[in-house]
């Protein structure tokens, strides 16, 4: 495991020979392969004069189907085109904002600030993630635009504030696309981790070809592991639910429940950073990541199969 620097702005100062770019064969079926059409919506900022239907009435046609009243946004919103870090504007008022506490489309927008080593969070709670070379992963095609491969130990960092605290309830959903499915060890797709005492809030990846979650409750490792496993070169839809209100850890892969354990334990709330790719104490994944959204909630089966797989 490489050895850790001081964290800085989110990243960690490491020295060390740079990370092999040169990633497996099976990525190449992650870069060219694109699952759902590129959004139309911009990310320009543009306000929406419209002040809105009633509550609860997203799209103004008089009942609350999950659509948006924002001329700019698709109904039913693509998770793909959501921003809601604007009081008003592309899909500023979707029912996905609520609870939403990171958004990461990954296309390298320049007008908000995002760049091969910079990435924007589109959830307002402003956890943008950096990395610091030789450690920053490479901008590709994603699901939907761009993406970005991963090859241990490349990583986007961001530090911890409350907002992505969590000791009851947490969902994460991601799109992955492995180039290997490596044994040994967890491999990290995206984790809130304490490197010193090693602890991790909440913790999405996978042990070989099974892909899993995991949660440190102060004490012990809690972890759940899918009976499948699951081979490189295609794109994988996770989406990992923490629930300890209803003490249940779930984790559906591209829209079928995989994963549903009793889980009576309790995630630590610590200090540790949002890792995505690599995170202290474990190895990175190798392959593709796109569209990763948490939520400090727990979202049900009905609005998972509405998040676009």
């Amino acid at each position: 495991m490489p050895t850790l620097g001081p964290i800085d702005s989110a990243v960690r100062v490491a020295t060390r020979v740079p990370a092999i770019l040169v990633l497996l064969p099976a990525l190449s079926a992650c870069l060219s392969r694109t699952l759902l059409a590129p959004t139309s919506a911009p990310r320009d900022g543009v306000a929406d004069s419209d002040p809105g239907p009633a509550a609860g009435d997203h799209d103004g046609n008089g009942n609350d189907n999950g659509g948006s009243d924002d001329p700019f946004c698709p109904a039913p919103i693509s998770l793909a085109a959501l921003r809601c870090d604007l009081p008003v504007g592309p899909c500023a008022r979707s029912p996905w904002c609520t609870g939403l506490v990171a958004l990461y489309h990954f296309d390298n927008v320049a007008a908000d600030g995002e760049s091969p080593t910079a990435v924007h969070d589109y959830s307002g709670r402003g956890s943008h993630l950096g990395c610091l070379a030789p450690d920053c992963p490479v901008p590709v095609t994603g699901v939907v635009d761009g993406g970005f491969a991963f090859a241990d130990p490349q990583y986007f960092a961001a530090p911890d504030q409350a907002s992505l605290d969590s000791s009851d309830t947490v969902t994460v959903s991601a799109w992955f696309c492995p180039a290997a499915l490596t044994a040994g060890d967890w491999h990290v797709i995206v984790a809130k981790i304490q490197p010193t005492p090693l602890g991790s809030n909440f913790y999405l990846g996978h042990l070989g070809g099974q892909l899993g979650v995991t949660f440190h409750d102060g004490v012990t490792w809690h972890n759940h592991l899918t009976a499948s496993s699951y081979a490189p070169g295609g794109w994988y839809h996770l989406v990992a639910v923490i629930d300890s209100v209803a003490d249940r850890v779930r984790l559906y892969v591209n829209g079928d429940l995989a994963l549903d354990d009793s889980e009576t334990a309790n995630m630590a709330v610590d200090d540790g950073s949002l890792w995505v790719g690599w995170g202290p104490g474990d190895l990175g994944v190798n392959g593709s990541i796109d569209e990763l959204a948490i939520w400090g909630r727990a979202l049900g089966d009905a609005e998972i199969a509405g998040l676009g797989w």
